[in-house]
């Protein structure tokens, strides 16, 4: 037989687990979204058909210690010049068309889902390096709501100056 009091404390239990769900969506950037990549192949991939892709999607591949390499290359040279990013990224999109995109941002909207979608419309490449960004410079909370209009040849810096 079921009680006043049980039920009682199975209302207060749920109202305790949705309220450490809704914390830990609206106030953590722990949150993340998989991303569902549709399966086109059915069977084995051959080593042939991964060149392929990657060839047609001007893709490449690296080796472990190269990538690491390039990393601490990387990691150097943006110590000494703090513009180093803004310049590779000006280099890069000289030959590219600049695409302006419209964002829009919802009240309450975590900021790593602005990071996804970000990455998604292919304005920032890492949204891991966009919310540590965040996160550094104490604006992960001063988002504003809005509709903003962002282009392609933005840095990073740029588009959180204009979202912020």
């Amino acid at each position: 037989m079921i009680t006043r009091k049980m039920l009682q404390g199975l209302a207060i239990g749920i109202i305790v687990t949705t309220s450490i769900f809704a914390y830990n969506f609206y106030y953590t950037t722990s949150f993340t979204l998989k991303k569902e990549v549709p399966v086109e192949v059915a069977g084995d991939l051959s080593e042939e058909d991964i060149k392929d892709y990657l060839r047609s999607n001007d893709l490449l591949t690296v080796n472990k210690n190269d990538y690491e390499e390039l990393l601490a290359k990387v990691e150097n040279r943006a110590g000494k010049d703090e513009s180093f990013e803004k310049k590779e990224m000006k280099k890069n999109n000289k030959n590219e068309i600049t695409k302006e995109i419209r964002l829009t941002i919802k009240p309450g909207t975590a900021s790593s889902l602005i990071g996804f979608e970000l990455e998604g419309k292919g304005l920032i490449k890492d949204k891991t390096q966009f919310e540590k960004f965040l996160i550094k410079a104490g604006l992960e909370t001063k988002i504003k709501a809005g509709e903003y209009k962002l282009s392609s040849d933005m840095s990073l810096e740029e588009i959180i100056d204009e979202i912020t």
